[in-house]
């Protein structure tokens, strides 16, 4: 790497350094104690409850596959969407972790409740109410109370990749291909 490219990274670096910083007294001034704030403690503590009180304890290892499936692909998924302008959360939890962790947490939650329930029926009829859930309801809910900023996306776009992601949990959750580990 030449000089020049190094003193462009370092530059760089010191940039963003400056902008989180100005960003974590905005944060602190206007963001801290907010109900929008306290709104996504509420998700992310009573979700992770809900699961404690509320999954199947037989299923919970199965469960809980299928949820560290959803996990990183809706974290990755939002990432993409936030780094590429598509969409923002102006409200966040902790300035030091991504703004749509609260959402992503209860997103893994809400696909392992749905796993549970009626575990016969069809994925794709549970998948499609995922997907229509959170597209159609959660979504442009979460719009109106200024959470979630859609810049160049529509709720129908997210519809078939939660679908996607339903599938794919529900494809995790029935893996029955596990031997022991003390087996030799």
């Amino acid at each position: 790497m030449s000089h020049a490219a190094m003193q462009s990274i370092v530059y760089t670096m010191h940039q963003s350094v400056a902008a989180n910083a100005a960003y974590f007294h905005l944060w602190v001034a206007n963001v801290l104690w907010t109900w929008q704030w306290w709104s996504q403690l509420v998700l992310s503590v009573v979700s992770f409850v809900a699961w404690m009180i509320w999954r199947k304890k037989s299923s919970a290892g199965r469960l809980l596959l299928a949820g560290l499936f959803v996990l990183p692909v809706a974290v990755w998924l939002d990432f993409i969407g936030n780094l590429s302008g598509l969409w923002y959360y102006p409200y966040e939890l902790i300035p030091t972790i991504p703004s749509f962790a609260p959402w992503d947490v209860a997103i893994p939650i809400e696909a392992m409740g749905m796993l549970q329930i009626k575990p016969r029926l069809s994925p794709w009829i549970k998948g499609i109410v995922f997907g229509g859930v959170n597209s159609f309801i959660l979504e442009p809910l979460s719009t109106m109370l200024g959470l979630y900023v859609p810049v160049h996306w529509h709720y129908a776009y997210s519809f078939p990749i939660y679908l996607l992601i339903f599938i794919g949990a529900d494809r995790m959750a029935r893996i029955d291909q596990f031997a022991s580990l003390d087996e030799k």
